[in-house]
């Protein structure tokens, strides 16, 4: 799950161009989706990760967020060791199989 706030998101053409991300097309040219949440949302639902989600909220709202975060420092400590340091992580990838533009004559 991301959030953004919407003012972090300028570009007004999505990256990856599929359907559900035009609003408009003519000869001179292709309108989008004003909201950026559905303009850069193109292509069928993921209907799967939908209900992947929210049974990840359920199962996380069932243990509890200090259970899990119990788990989470035993097992750090068991790969690394004891630290007296809270260890705070982060790491996210983004990526894209393809870029749409490459595959189509559209160079905007």
């Amino acid at each position: 799950v991301l959030v953004v706030k919407k003012s972090l998101i300028k570009a007004k053409v999505p990256k990856r161009i599929g359907g559900g991300t035009v609003f408009f097309v003519s000869p001179k040219g292709e309108w989008y989706l004003k909201d950026a949440e559905y303009r850069e949302e193109g292509g069928t639902p993921d209907s799967v990760g939908i209900i992947r989600l929210a049974l990840a909220v359920k199962l996380k709202r069932a243990v509890g967020e200090h259970a899990i975060g119990a788990q989470e420092v035993q097992k750090t400590e068991y790969v690394f060791g004891e630290s007296l340091i809270l260890r705070i992580e982060f790491c996210f990838q983004i990526t894209y199989p393809w870029n749409m533009q490459d595959l189509t004559d559209n160079e905007k």
